[in-house]
């Protein structure tokens, strides 16, 4: 049986009259990478910083590792907000050593590791500069290096690769990588669904302050993803059966288009074409995205909560 480092149990929050979680139920397993995904609103912010004892839930209850989670657990959270939360008069070293003091780590300790991790980042000669003469790149670099500073159990990282280039990018998603191989459980909060595909090995869908599904990304695509091929092609086409999904004209004359169709009818798919004279360029089973299984599930379950695959 899987080890869950982190459940909840009917969560809910409310403002006055609001509710921004209405019962979330999710159980994430150790050793995970999870994406947190949903759009603004969605209750997203508000379920992690119910996890980082930020706030309070009105009703329900999150445990750690099957104790119910108190402040004693902050040491074992690290958490990289959305919004900065760096002093910019601060040098870049004092601040990451003072943040890893307050996760629990002796001073010595602080500033060692505070050294490491700058030097993975090739930053390591930002000790002694204020936070606020660094670019907005630099300063999350910071930020990240604070969150994980004190080896989490758990790693919370809310839209971590804004302000990165393609470079730092690739750089952040490594260490994210090696610090999951390491034994910490992440949970990544981001608009970016290709992010997600990327990075997460499961997933949580959230929409109006319900789980609308999680589970492992390839056990959701299964579940819920419909099945479509690509198809370029000399000229548009209209058939009932053949359900066209997206066209788009190429700069070639040619058209690109989706239609949801079953992988292994794709002959049959083709032979119906050919009948009615489409010429076929390219013919592809196409895999839909994780922004497409959510987009559906909104729309086929907005005010429901869907039965849950199992994280």
């Amino acid at each position: 049986m899987p080890e869950y480092i982190l459940k909840t149990d009917n969560l809910i929050k409310r403002y006055g009259d609001f509710a921004a979680l209405r019962g979330i139920n999710v159980a994430i397993e150790e050793g995970t990478i999870v994406g947190l995904l949903g759009p603004n609103g969605a209750g997203k912010t508000t379920f992690i910083r119910i996890v980082n004892n930020i706030l309070e839930p009105t009703d329900g209850q999150v445990f750690f590792y099957d104790e119910p989670l108190t402040r004693k657990h902050n040491k074992l959270i690290g958490y990289l907000p959305e919004e900065r939360g760096l002093y910019p008069k601060i040098s870049v070293g004092n601040q990451i050593v003072y943040f890893g003091m307050l996760k629990g780590l002796s001073r010595t300790e602080a500033k060692q590791k505070a050294r490491q991790w700058l030097e993975k980042l090739n930053a390591l000669d930002w000790w002694n500069k204020n936070v606020g003469d660094l670019s907005k790149g630099m300063q999350q670099k910071v930020q990240f290096v604070v969150s994980v500073v004190h080896q989490p159990r758990l790693l919370i990282l809310d839209e971590p690769f804004t302000g990165f280039d393609p470079v730092n990018l690739q750089l952040i998603k490594g260490l994210i990588r090696e610090i999951n191989n390491n034994g910490t459980t992440i949970i990544l909060s981001t608009h970016r669904m290709e992010q997600v595909e990327d990075l997460c090995s499961h997933i949580i869908f959230i929409n109006k302050g319900k789980v609308l599904q999680q589970g492992e990304i390839k056990e959701v695509k299964r579940k819920w993803a419909r099945p479509l091929v690509r198809l370029r092609v000399d000229k548009l086409f209209e058939d009932s059966d053949i359900n066209v999904v997206k066209s788009t004209l190429g700069e070639d004359g040619s058209w690109e288009v989706f239609v949801e169709w079953n992988h292994s009818q794709v002959p049959e798919l083709v032979e119906t074409l050919i009948n009615k004279g489409i010429k076929i360029y390219e013919v592809e089973p196409v895999e839909p995205s994780l922004e497409d299984i959510f987009v559906n599930l909104v729309k086929a379950k907005d005010e429901e909560t869907v039965d849950s695959v199992g994280i």
